[in-house]
């Protein structure tokens, strides 16, 4: 979840209304609780052993993710450890 800046400028103009700047920056707040919230509770990223790969370098310990393809093909959660591996959540051997 990328969170926008906090841009510190006039929050409304002279008439009340939102500055662009603070338009914007709600807007962007929005539409990533729509995206990373349900109904249900938090929504976990999903992604594929390949992109998992990939991306791993770059994620801070304490991740936590769906791999899509674990489990073969059920679906697994997986965090991110110190050591830079990921470990399953629940094990379900």
């Amino acid at each position: 979840m990328i969170v926008p800046n906090f841009v510190n400028q006039q929050v409304v103009d002279k008439n009340g209304n939102w500055t662009d700047a603070w338009a914007s920056i709600i807007s962007q707040l929005l539409l990533l609780l729509q995206q990373s919230l349900s109904d249900e509770g938090f929504v976990i990223p999903s992604q594929s052993n390949s992109n998992l790969s990939n991306i791993s370098q770059n994620l801070q310990p304490g991740t936590i993710l769906f791999n899509t393809e674990a489990q073969n093909g059920l679906g697994q959660l997986f965090i991110r450890l110190n050591d830079g591996s990921f470990h399953p959540i629940l094990q379900t051997n």
